[in-house]
C-alpha cells in the first residue's frame, strides 16, 4: 500500500499549479505520471536508491525526486542498506514523504 504525508500530497499540489501557470496539458500530465511512479513503489519498493534523509529511499522521476519510507507491518522504517524480505502475511507500506524539484535542496537532508 502506498501513502502520502500531508507535505508530499502538497508537493504535488504545488507541482501541478507551478506548471500549469504556463502549460496547463503537460502540467496533468506531469501530475499522473508522479503519481504513477509513487503508486508503482508498491510493487518495486528497492527501485530508488539510499535517500539523503535518515532510514528514506529517492526516486528519481524526470526532474523530481520522490522521497519514501518503507513501512513493514507497523515498524520502523528500514535502515539504510537492510532489506527485508516481506512475509505474505505482513503489510508493507510506502510512505511518500516529499517530492521536490532536483534542484531544490533538501532542508532536512
Amino acid at each position: 500500500m502506498v501513502t502520502f504525508s500531508d507535505e508530499a500530497l502538497d508537493d504535488l499540489e504545488n507541482i501541478r499549479s507551478w506548471i500549469a501557470a504556463d502549460r496547463p496539458m503537460i502540467a496533468v500530465k506531469k501530475y499522473i505520471k508522479l503519481k504513477a511512479a509513487c503508486q508503482s513503489l508498491d510493487r518495486f519498493p528497492y527501485k530508488g536508491r539510499s535517500g539523503k534523509r535518515d532510514k528514506t529511499r529517492e526516486l528519481s522521476v524526470y526532474l523530481w525526486i520522490i522521497t519514501y519510507k518503507i513501512i513493514v507491518d507497523d515498524e520502523d522504517p528500514l535502515v539504510e542498506g537492510e532489506e527485508r524480505v516481506v512475509e505474505p502475511d505482513k503489510e508493507r507500506i510506502i510512505q511518500i514523504v516529499k517530492i521536490r524539484h532536483s534542484s531544490q535542496d533538501d532542508p532536512d537532508a
